[in-house]
């Protein structure tokens, strides 16, 4: 860590506006260099105020508690991804206008799009959030469009962007809710995003701005998305974050480097909330993963590990749990079908010795043919007992631990014959020999001829005949299921105690409590089949936990960190389950092998 005169350097994600401010969330890289000491003076840090009419025109927003955001269109809003916590769950996200009619300023998400964190290596800092009905812009409904910055991006260096944004205009913590705007110059522009220094009148955007726009006359160029800070007090980041002494830049997602993943995405259609959902995606999203491949277009050619993990990585951004590629490609349309799991299907990440247990064991999912993994997969997720027809891994390892996306509801296995696989045009011999995009096209084909969605070859053969699981079944409950799960938080630190309510389920029963798939306890449930019940994580390690239940119902993530709060127990009446220490999921992404 770089520290200079006693304060700590860090690199902070913004969450609202034009100015310097405190960040919702934060990211504790260090700033590259140590700078030298200047006149900027904290007390002068704000920009100035933007008229109601401006916001308007401009579809200024705030999104969820401590965010800015910006409309695309009269129902789809573009923001930081670092300010949305939980994109599985988008109606507990709440979108608020200053302008319009008092009936028209909140509404609530019906999707999201997270392409990536603050930082993370894996995408830019990007939501793009859909909303239940539109807003209503200067009396209309429909036709309010936001022109994108379609600019090669290193045209961007020295140029001036107008940054508006709704944080913090004076350290440590005054001001925020008040839209600002202030003009900074880009002095720097580095993949996909570009970086401003604080200008002449000491004006910068602050943690408290994320997910703000910089306009460049009428076109979107940037998002905010982070500042370099420093803080008298570093001995927590908590600390630091509430002692921001200096900003000294910041720097926003360049749109002109996301335009074409952004109007990719724009143009699909999908409901997180169905066990099974099929659509087709294009290669620029494909190509945003970090797992793309470029101007190679068919699947043919892909790895099947390269391959699962761009398919995991667009499904997961959606707000499903998983998925895969279907195998068909349109490639004079650019279209990839893409099949994605939702309630029903769970990821767990499975050690080397799991999988070794299975007697289809690997070390590496890049060397590995995918047939193989398919039936140590499929091996795990039967062996879980909570009645997963089957599984697969999504391409993702890290120090001895392989994603894998287990199947449920809506999901059938199949013993398919060889003849079955000729009638639709497929010639299937050996699977241990058979390309992953051939046997998932004659798979898919299999099932949607069966009146399922989508499905998948599990590795599995004797005798002419070959395992195939079908998702998605129409006799199923496709749009979601009445079991369903709430939580009073869905972050804290370790320590924290989280309330979790139970409605839908049977009447005056017992259920069985479950995090990342291993049972936690039961609860009884009461005459209106709801309970409620609290989870000390008192001796739970940081890292990811999906609570669900033996009953099918859509599964809930809790995620502990150390720079989220302690939530204190509020409930001393119910009922407590301990959630333990050895069960946390950490979403690792490795890069690609080469081979």
């Amino acid at each position: 860590m770089v520290v200079s005169n006693s304060h700590l350097k860090y690199v902070f994600s913004l969450t609202i506006v034009l100015s310097i401010a405190v960040a919702v969330l934060w990211y504790q890289r260090v700033y590259a260099q140590p700078l030298a000491p200047d006149s900027f003076d904290p007390s002068i840090i704000g920009g100035n105020e933007v008229t109601i009419t401006e916001q308007e025109r401009r579809g200024l927003v705030q999104v969820g508690g401590g965010c800015s955001g910006v409309l695309l269109s009269n129902d789809s809003v573009l923001t930081a991804g670092h300010c949305i916590s939980n994109h599985h769950n988008p109606t507990s996200v709440v979108v608020t206008a200053n302008w319009g009619t008092s009936a028209n300023r909140t509404r609530a998400a019906r999707s999201i799009y997270k392409f990536a964190d603050f930082n993370e290596v894996r995408g830019a800092d990007l939501a793009l959030v859909y909303l239940e009905s539109p807003f209503q812009v200067f009396g209309a409904i429909s036709g309010y469009n936001v022109q994108l910055n379609l600019a090669e991006p290193n045209s961007l260096l020295n140029t001036t962007v107008a940054a508006f944004g709704l944080g913090l205009n004076q350290l440590p913590d005054v001001g925020f809710g008040t839209w600002r705007t202030a003009n900074l110059t880009i002095s720097g522009t580095d993949g996909r995003i570009f970086h401003y220094p604080t200008n002449s009148n000491g004006q910068m955007i602050a943690p408290g701005d994320s997910g703000g726009p910089d306009f460049i006359g009428s076109k979107l160029t940037g998002i905010h998305s982070g500042v370099y800070s420093e803080c008298a007090d570093n001995s927590t980041p908590a600390a630091c974050k509430a002692t921001i002494t200096r900003i000294h830049g910041g720097f926003s997602v360049s749109i002109p480097a996301m335009k074409s993943a952004i109007q990719a995405v724009r143009v699909t259609n999908w409901d997180s909330n169905r066990n099974t959902y099929w659509l087709d995606v294009f290669s620029d999203e494909i190509n945003a993963t970090r797992y793309g491949w470029s101007n190679q277009n068919d699947v043919n050619e892909v790895e099947w590990g390269l391959a699962f993990r761009a398919a995991n990585e667009m499904c997961f951004n959606r707000g499903f749990i998983g998925g895969h590629f279907s195998g068909h490609v349109v490639l004079e349309h650019d279209l990839h079908g893409l099949v994605c799991g939702g309630p029903g299907a769970v990821w767990y990440d499975a050690t080397q010795a799991e999988i070794q247990a299975t007697g289809y064991g690997f070390l590496d999912t890049n060397l590995t043919h995918w047939a193989h993994a398919n039936r140590a997969a499929t091996a795990l997720c039967e062996g879980f007992e909570r009645g997963f027809v089957g599984g697969h891994f999504n391409g993702h390892q890290f120090n001895g631990r392989y994603g894998l996306i287990c199947y449920s509801d809506g999901a059938q296995w199949f013993d398919v014959t060889r003849s079955e696989y000729s009638d639709l045009g497929y010639d299937i011999l050996d699977v241990n020999l058979t390309h992953w995009a051939y046997a998932m096209r004659a798979a898919n084909d299999f099932c949607v001829s069966k009146g399922f969605v989508g499905g998948y070859m599990n590795g599995h053969q004797l005798d002419g005949r070959f395992g195939t699981v079908c998702q998605g079944n129409s006799s199923s409950s496709d749009s979601g299921l009445a079991a369903t799960l709430a939580v009073d938080y869905t972050t804290g630190a370790p320590g924290s105690y989280f309330q979790v309510t139970g409605r839908g389920f049977t009447p005056n029963s017992q259920e069985t409590l479950l995090a990342n798939g291993v049972s936690l306890g039961s609860v009884q449930t009461d005459v209106d089949g709801s309970f409620t019940v609290v989870l000390s994580t008192y001796f739970a390690d940081i890292g990811s936990y999906w609570l669900s239940t033996e009953t099918p119902s859509a599964p809930l993530e809790i995620h502990l960190h150390m720079s989220s709060e302690v939530r204190p127990r509020s409930n001393h009446s119910q009922m407590e389950l301990l959630l333990s220490a050895d069960r946390a999921i950490h979403r690792l992404y490795m890069p690609v092998v080469q081979r």
